[in-house]
């Protein structure tokens, strides 16, 4: 997602929004879901490349706490 941002490529990085958005509420990932839609929705708005690396940051957190408490929990 990063790196579809970096590059100026709005399109496959609000595709890519989008796509975690729904995996994510499939997963019962809900922090990640809502921010994957905070994400696409501010590609849709144009807003500084800044803002969209900083919405990733904290969802690629939430994303990771999530994974380690399923992992804990299958262990």
């Amino acid at each position: 997602l990063r790196a579809h941002v970096d590059a100026g490529e709005r399109a496959p990085a609000k595709a890519l929004a989008h796509d975690l958005k729904g995996i994510a509420g499939l997963l019962g990932a809900h922090q990640v879901a809502a921010l994957a839609d905070e994400i696409g929705q501010a590609v849709h708005a144009e807003l500084d490349s800044a803002v969209i690396r900083y919405l990733a940051g904290k969802c690629e957190a939430r994303l990771d706490e999530f994974g380690a408490a399923h992992r804990h929990d299958a262990a």
